[in-house]
């Protein structure tokens, strides 16, 4: 016993503790089990957002068990969802309970710094890597297509304008062609055995193996041939 404390004050105390160990031993299962809701709703919202960092909020309260099974209900679209998850209690009895949980959606993008018009290149100096939150919003919407900051920018040019502080859309942005329109190009015609070499002037965009018309120098026939690797068209007649 401590000093100058009586013996019902002693009692008091270990009552006290009694009671606080009881509720923490109590509480922990519940803790644990909104942990493991928490894990099961994340693995479910991901299948919506296979690209994004899931990121779990707050979690509405459910009766006290052991989790086995979430399904999703509803994907507000505004950052949160309403879960069925099954809920084990006792060896044969099994409840069901709507749970609502808040969430983030993380998406790796770049955000343009400045301005980017139609048929400028990406540079990379014009773009910082950041992360866009695609559970809401805008972004929701354009998650299939917004271009991830783990795609290199070299070779590619926008086709639409990229407002500053935006992000790029993969439907926005192509590959810079290999073959530009108004290019002097080396054609070669090919005729069974026969190979003709001359001069002509892109009409249109290509890349590598795509058909492409071009306009000879001479004669200013327009012919519509192959680009090789090697930057010429080859034309088969």
């Amino acid at each position: 016993m401590f000093k100058g404390q009586t013996k019902s004050g002693m009692t008091l105390v270990l009552v006290a503790l009694f009671v606080s160990a009881s509720a923490t031993a109590a509480g922990q299962p519940q803790n644990g089990a909104k942990q493991r809701v928490s894990q099961l709703i994340s693995q479910e919202i991901q299948k919506k957002y296979p690209a994004a960092k899931i990121e779990m909020g707050a979690i509405s309260e459910f009766p006290a068990g052991n989790p086995i099974h979430v399904s999703l209900v509803e994907d507000s679209g505004r950052g949160y969802v309403k879960c069925m998850v099954q809920l084990e209690q006792g060896e044969d009895e099994v409840i069901e309970r709507l749970v609502s949980a808040s969430f983030t959606a993380l998406m790796p993008a770049y955000i343009a710094k400045k301005r980017v018009l139609p048929g400028e290149k990406l540079d990379a100096e014009n773009f910082k890597k950041d992360f866009v939150n695609v559970a809401h919003g805008m972004a929701r919407e354009y998650r299939g297509v917004i271009l991830s900051s783990e795609v290199k920018l070299e070779n590619l040019q926008a086709t639409q304008t990229i407002l500053e502080g935006n992000y790029p859309l993969s439907s926005g942005v192509q590959k810079i062609p290999d073959v530009k329109r108004g290019d002097l190009v080396r054609v070669r015609v090919l005729s069974g055995r026969v190979m003709l070499s001359l001069q002509g002037t892109a009409q249109e965009p290509g890349n590598v193996k795509d058909q492409v018309r071009i306009l000879t120098e001479k004669t200013k026939r327009e012919l519509k041939g192959k680009v090789m690797p090697d930057g010429s068209i080859e034309v088969q007649l």
